[in-house]
């Protein structure tokens, strides 16, 4: 993190938050961090203020979709954080090995106030995922396993391959608890230096329809399974209870259908304790140097090399010989982990930090990191490299089929995002070149892709929209359209009282209406509902009726030409501070909408460049504001889009935001 993008983020928060990320910017400009388990004699003083992550599955948020071999169990998940500190993790770029690697703060609490005290280097690496379009971090696992003969989880029936997510606040879930919420926004998925985490009571919630929220049925017959899910599976976060990071679902699947029958939240017992006996902590390395693990629980393990496995498992006497000639010169993390034979538990032992030294002048190392070999791309889609090298890197290019695309890139992250459309469609090359401040260059080896832009999206355009303001049912003016497959989108917004939670149903036009999102973790509702038209509407009128009766509201109906129906979905809120919500993985020429509601104050949005307002009532009558906002238009790129307000800042919020899908040829 840069020192500017630390003021601007203590900038942004106010109160304890500010004193908190005050701290934090003290420690950043003091030097390097303690190693796990070795915090300073103050520090060890304090009561530290650990977080302690769990899972919750929401009920009824479970699909089985497709057919054959793309026949896929969607689930949604909130990662949660109950613990009496936040999950604050710093990434920062380290030009030796071309990774983000992190470390975690954890803070104590005394006289009123909060200090940072301890710092602990993080064995996992973040890398970018590019169906969603940000920088992850592997922090759960998710599988279907079958019932066992003792009722529980038993052997392994498929599991979901997505392990990675961006670690940011959805909403807070538990705001009885003391603090809870108090740091605000920390940062952004895009921006790999940005701060991650989980404030106090908060979930990050994956919905259903996120890309990777699934786990393939392809061979897996109808049945009674457990769906299991992990938080920090590898033990890489420090916690003050690492007994509750599991929670299983039984459910019964049947055709498309699923039925939730139990969920269960299992005492584990403690991931097993290892360390990295050799080499030590702030050791210098050269040549071939032997690496040892000591207290070893399991039959085996796993040296980690800067967040990635190092070789292959090995058994005792746990030693792996790593010649250093294959990493370029500079600061490196290692670690090792061993799993539990009966508990199946992972450990991780504390990073230790070497420096590599074998002096010379060695030619950058490329890896291209995106898009994946066999990949098939189209419109404008991210091409990432990751570098190390022991200099400076002056330049990155991208090369497709030997050619230079785009701009030369001098700075981290190497991500450049290009128009595939300026390729034929076919079979396609995809390499990254990378020159060094003496002049050597190191190029990654060649991806092949597949470039289709054979059935381009259509352009979506709203072929009606019609808005009613006003309280309990509200009902639009009558309204018409001209494509008989319109998509209606119904955005709902209302006030609520202080006791219960809001919520909404909307019906009219002759069609049948599905809530799509609906955001109520702050007081008021924000939801978007929608109905698939067959035939031309004329005159007619869409109702939205509160829950909770006697509150104001708005309502806004779009019917969307050229759309297939809805894609990802998302939901936010916060007690304050700027509202945003993003939606990973969206595809070129689909659209982003959201519906929002301030229950704190009537007042204007100011939406953030690109984007729009399409409607806001600033209902000064009893202090609220309700609006639907979206990008000006369809976007561009497969890419994250964040929908967010630079202001107001300081009231509660609610978000609900979709994806709008293009039809295609």
């Amino acid at each position: 993190m840069t020192h500017a993008l630390a003021a601007s983020i203590v900038l942004r928060l106010h109160g304890i938050a500010a004193v908190l990320l005050s701290a934090v910017m003290l420690v950043l400009l003091a030097g390097t961090a303690p190693v796990r388990g070795g915090a300073q004699a103050q520090a060890q003083a304090q009561a530290l203020h650990d977080p302690d992550l769990s899972v919750v599955i929401p009920p009824g948020r479970m699909a089985v979709v497709g057919t054959g071999a793309d026949r896929v169990f969607q689930y949604t998940h909130n990662t949660f954080n109950g613990g009496s500190g936040p999950l604050v993790i710093q990434p920062e770029y380290n030009a030796s090995s071309g990774a983000y690697l992190g470390t975690q703060y954890v803070y104590a609490f005394e006289a009123g106030k909060w200090t940072l005290a301890r710092r602990v280097r993080v064995a996992g690496g973040f890398i970018f995922h590019e169906a969603h379009g940000h920088f992850h971090f592997p922090f759960a696992r998710f599988g279907l396993y079958a019932v066992g003969s003792d009722g529980r989880p038993g052997r392994p029936v498929a599991s979901s391959a997505k392990i990675g997510f961006c670690i940011h606040d959805s909403f807070i879930y538990a705001p009885e608890l003391p603090h809870a919420g108090e740091l605000g926004n920390l940062g952004s998925c895009a921006d790999p230096t940005s701060l991650q985490g989980l404030n106090i009571g908060a979930v990050d919630e994956y919905d259903r329809s996120d890309p990777g929220q699934s786990i393939s049925l392809a061979g897996v017959p109808d049945g009674t399974y457990w769906l299991r899910a992990v938080v920090d599976p590898d033990n890489f976060l420090a916690e003050n209870d690492e007994s509750n990071n599991e929670t299983d679902v039984l459910v019964r699947i049947s055709g498309n259908t699923v039925t939730e029958l139990r969920q269960v939240v299992p005492k584990l017992p403690p991931p097993p304790a290892i360390r990295l006996a050799s080499p030590a902590d702030l050791s210098q390395v050269t040549g071939t140097v032997t690496l040892k693990a000591g207290t070893v629980a399991g039959s085996s393990v796993q040296f980690l090399l800067d967040g990635r496995p190092l070789g292959r498992r090995v058994a005792a006497p746990f030693t792996l010989a790593w010649n250093t000639a294959t990493v370029p010169d500079g600061v490196h993390w290692l670690a090792v982990q061993t799993t539990a034979p009966t508990s199946g538990r992972t450990g991780t032992s504390p990073v230790a930090r070497v420096k590599v030294a074998n002096g010379g002048t060695v030619a950058p190392s490329v890896t291209l990191t995106s898009p994946e070999a066999g990949a098939t791309l189209s419109a404008v889609t991210a091409l990432g490299a990751s570098v190390a090298s022991s200099s400076r890197i002056t330049g990155v290019q991208f090369y497709v089929d030997g050619a230079p695309v785009g701009a030369r890139l001098t700075a981290a992250p190497y991500l450049l995002y290009w128009d595939s459309r300026t390729a034929s469609d076919g079979s396609h090359e995809i390499a990254a070149r990378a020159t060094d401040a003496y002049g050597l260059t190191g190029t990654s080896p060649a991806v092949r892709v597949t470039v289709d832009n054979s059935r381009p999206p259509n352009a979506i355009r709203i072929d009606a929209l019609a808005s009613r303001d006003g309280s309990d049912a509200m009902t639009t003016p009558p309204f018409s359209t001209t494509d008989k497959s319109d998509l209606l989108v119904a955005f709902v917004a209302y006030d609520g009282p202080r006791d219960i939670r809001q919520a909404a149903r909307v019906s009219g036009a002759g069609l049948a209406w599905r809530l799509v999102m609906r955001a109520n973790t702050q007081l008021g509702t924000s939801e978007i509902w929608a109905a698939k038209a067959s035939f031309v509407l004329s005159r007619v009128t869409v109702t939205a009726r509160p829950m909770a009766t006697g509150y104001h509201g708005a309502l806004v109906v779009i019917a969307f030409s050229n759309a297939a129906g809805t894609g990802v979905t998302g939901r936010a809120g916060a007690p304050e501070g700027a509202p945003e919500i993003y939606l990973p993985g969206i595809s070129a020429g689909n659209w982003v909408f959201a519906v929002g509601n301030d229950w704190d104050r009537a007042t204007s949005r100011v939406p953030v460049a690109g984007q729009i307002l399409l409607h806001q009532r600033v209902d000064s009558t009893v202090g609220d504001t309700f609006w639907v906002q979206a990008t000006a238009t369809p976007s561009t790129a497969n890419a994250l889009v964040t929908i967010r307000d630079e202001a107001p800042t300081t009231d509660q919020w609610n978000y609900a935001a979709v994806e709008i899908v293009a039809t295609r040829p």
